[in-house]
């Protein structure tokens, strides 16, 4: 679906001559990725408002997508199998947020697996993806951003812990499945190589 919006998009543009044909590759992949990247998303708010959980997803969105953002780490072959691995690591979760509050019945849990994740992404942020490599530049600005962003992300859950304990878990939870991940492609490299 988001191949054919793309294509719509990028065939109007054409017909008002606002982009050169010889750039409309690049304006069709991009908005591919935009249009892909929202229908995933309303796919995870859908599951979200049927479990009422719309909270823990809008979380569980902002979270990855930023992380994600500066982090890199595993990505699927296939559209299919993204949507599916996203949805399984939102599933997980959501799980952890209203099935195992009984883990983070101390807030040594979380700060735990704060750290956890903080090792990973020190050891291994950014991880690069083979089709689309890093600057030098690129490679340092996506780790002191996503520094910065894990810095005020663990700050907000260790402040929500007692309050609002499913964000809490959320965020942290959410942090752990970026971290898993980037150490599941530098995993998955170091055998290819």
């Amino acid at each position: 679906m988001s191949e054919r919006l793309a294509c719509m998009v990028t065939d109007f543009l054409l017909r008002k001559k606002v982009i050169e044909k010889k750039d409309s590759e690049i304006y069709y992949y991009g908005y591919d990725m935009l249009f892909s990247g929202v229908l995933q998303s309303l796919l995870l708010f859908v599951v979200g408002w049927a479990f009422g959980k719309l909270d823990v997803t809008i979380v569980f969105v902002a979270v990855f997508i930023t992380l994600r953002g500066c982090t890199g780490g595993y990505h699927a072959d296939t559209r299919m199998g993204c949507i599916v691995t996203t949805l399984f690591v939102y599933l997980f979760v959501l799980c952890a947020c209203t099935k195992g509050t009984f883990l983070f019945k101390e807030l040594v849990s979380i700060i735990l697996l704060i750290v956890f994740y903080e090792i990973s992404f020190i050891r291994y942020a950014p991880v690069e993806h083979k089709g689309k490599p890093l600057s030098k530049e690129q490679k340092n600005q996506n780790k002191k951003t996503g520094g910065v962003l894990s810095a005020i992300y663990s700050i907000i859950a260790v402040l929500l812990y007692n309050s609002m304990i499913s964000i809490s878990i959320s965020i942290v939870m959410t942090m752990v499945c970026v971290a898993v991940l980037m150490i599941i492609q530098k995993g998955g490299r170091k055998c290819q190589d």
